[in-house]
């Protein structure tokens, strides 16, 4: 999904490998700032595809700003588990 706005976010699938969780496909939800350098990415949000997607969806169309981008995912993924 492309946004017109300031930030511009997306879910981004990766493989992990780690000593807790072992191998597992997860995903990633990456945000930038449309004319400039800013980037933040936070790894191993979710292992549902439509749940990474929504959250994109959310934030780009909320407009959030990079700052606040890991606040929001945590309460996006409080509210998406009740």
């Amino acid at each position: 999904m492309i946004s017109f706005g300031k930030y511009q976010y997306k879910a981004a699938c990766e493989q992990y490998s780690d000593c807790q969780a072992g191998e597992h496909e997860g995903y990633a939800i990456v945000g930038k700032e449309r004319f400039g350098r800013k980037a933040c990415v936070l790894k191993d949000v979710t292992v549902s595809r439509d749940c990474a997607d929504l959250m994109a969806r959310i934030m780009n169309n909320n407009q959030v700003d990079l700052c606040q981008m890991q606040d929001v995912t945590e309460d996006l993924l409080a509210t998406l588990k009740s």
